[in-house]
């Protein structure tokens, strides 16, 4: 046997030796760590609810409840249950017992384990104490470990539904978005799922949302808290007053009858920088992708560095028709806010008079941290918008895109060219 051949065949061996060794580690260790933190359990049943007599573990295949929720115990005199949950903030495995009384209230909540990095789950659930469904959302988090420390109370809640469902009662544990889909589907017969229209037209006011079913069965337009729908005809076939039904058959046929071109933007001087590309409608509105330099531009440990992009349909007066997140890379669970519906339509129906201009947003360039300087930029935003809780540099970078789609306006239309 040549000297290559040997070579290679006694690194195959300690290469199996040593997946064996890792394996063996591990059956060793598996079972170790699982009693240990069974024993943490154990103890944080009594500190979690240091009242209770003796407790009961559930089988919980019998129940509907949060996917946080990974075994629940009955305190055996009535006064409570305890639950563990399971969930993510910054890292994966963040555990954590909580007791329930049998007033609805937490009795006490801590964490079993985790991989979070500064230590605040250690102390957090004392803040948590005495909340209830009612109160818990009142609760602050803290500043710099926003998403830890809102994972721990979105725990908690999630432990205050299962008491609920746990006592025989029920729970909607839909998210928003489930709600607004099946509530959709249920108002036009044949609906499989929907994507809301992005309004490029000026409507009636009244219309707070337009849904299209994406297999060509119609539309939804949400007014009020009345679902209306349209067919793929046009046809209102939901009852309700002619003069709603002649509105929603004519904003379809706005909306359907919709026609844009590119602009040449080499044409053009001073146009912003934010600037990504731009259209307008045959009606002389216009149609703007900008970007925004978010938590993700400005986080010096981050990988991603992607700007948040931001679609707006614009008059040609310079008021939002329309605003919605095209896409972003900011913080899950934080910065990611600015994908919901409450978050970005509150730029609907703004000029450039209702936010700040591009000189009053701090800006963030320079040695120091972003970070450091949002206290300064949240006292510059507040008095316009409402700010993402824990995310003000997703905020400011949003915001800046939006203003700038005023400048580009301005600029397409001709006032600064």
């Amino acid at each position: 046997m040549n000297k290559a051949v040997k070579s290679t065949l006694s690194l195959v061996i300690i290469c199996a030796g040593m997946a064996l060794l890792i394996a063996l580690a591990n059956m060793i260790t598996a079972p170790i760590i699982k009693k240990n933190e069974q024993a943490k359990g154990n103890a944080a049943l009594l500190q979690v609810m240091p009242e209770g007599e003796g407790f009961e573990q559930l089988n919980l295949s019998t129940y509907e409840l949060p996917k946080t929720v990974e075994e629940a115990y009955k305190e055996t005199t009535g006064k409570g249950y305890v639950l563990k949950l399971r969930t993510a903030g910054y890292g994966a495995d963040f555990v954590i017992m909580c007791g329930v009384k049998a007033d609805g209230t937490v009795s006490g909540a801590v964490c079993l384990s985790s991989n979070e990095t500064l230590g605040e789950e250690k102390t957090y659930g004392d803040k948590l104490k005495d909340a209830n469904l009612d109160t818990i959302d009142a609760i602050d988090t803290v500043a710099g470990i926003t998403k830890t420390t809102l994972a721990y109370k979105n725990a908690v809640k999630d432990a205050l539904n299962a008491k609920i469902v746990l006592d025989g009662g029920s729970v909607d544990l839909r998210t928003e978005e489930e709600i607004l889909q099946d509530n959709l589907k249920a108002s036009l017969p044949g609906a499989i799922s929907f994507e809301k229209v992005f309004i490029v037209e000026v409507i009636d006011e009244s219309i707070d949302a337009i849904y299209k079913e994406n297999n060509g069965k119609g539309f939804v337009l949400i007014i009020g808290e009345e679902f209306i729908a349209v067919n793929g005809e046009g046809t209102c076939i939901s009852e309700v007053e002619d003069t709603v039904k002649t509105l929603v058959e004519n904003t379809v046929s706005i909306i359907s009858a919709t026609t844009t071109v590119d602009i040449d933007l080499t044409t053009y001087t001073n146009l912003p920088q934010e600037l990504v590309w731009a259209k307008k409608t045959a009606t002389g509105n216009y149609i703007v992708q900008v970007k925004g330099d978010g938590f993700s531009i400005h986080n010096e440990y981050g990988k991603d560095h992607e700007y948040i992009l931001v679609n707006l349909s614009i008059t040609k007066e310079g008021k939002v028709i329309d605003c919605y997140t095209y896409s972003h890379k900011e913080t899950s669970g934080i910065g990611d806010v600015c994908t919901d519906e409450k978050f970005y339509s509150q730029f609907d129906g703004k000029t450039e008079n209702d936010l700040p201009s591009l000189n009053e947003i701090p800006d963030l360039s320079g040695d120091e941290p972003a970070y450091t300087k949002q206290d300064a930029v949240k006292d510059v935003l507040d008095d316009y918008v409402d700010v993402i809780g824990g995310a003000t540099i997703t905020t400011r970078g949003y915001v800046k895109a939006v203003v700038s789609a005023f400048e580009v306006v301005k600029v397409l239309e001709g006032g600064q060219n």
